[in-house]
């Protein structure tokens, strides 16, 4: 019980600091890459929506950051069915040999 819960953590926390470090990148660096790479009309502070690059939005990469947040939970989800099935094929595997000793 104990590993699902440690595994379903790590997948939140890995998630979240990867997130933080979005939302600092865009925050710091990835403003200025608007002209480059726009930010979507949803998102406060977007160049599309607000016409000139100078405006900023405390709120826009925040809102990155979440969005990002949901990516990091879908593309490192595949965490928990690989350290399940290493946690089950360890314990079936070395378990006989640990109680006929």
């Amino acid at each position: 019980m104990y590993l699902y819960v440690k595994v379903v953590l790590l997948l939140v926390s890995t998630s979240a600091t990867c997130a933080l470090g979005c939302g600092l990148w865009e925050t710091m660096i990835g403003f200025k890459f608007q002209a480059y790479l726009p930010w979507e009309e949803f998102v406060p502070g977007s160049v599309l929506v607000a016409g000139n690059a100078t405006e900023f939005h405390v709120s826009g990469p925040i809102v990155l950051a979440l969005l990002n947040y949901v990516a990091y939970i879908i593309t490192l989800s595949s965490l928990i069915p690989i350290s399940l099935y290493v946690r089950y094929l360890t314990s079936c595997t070395f378990v006989p040999f640990i109680t006929q000793s």
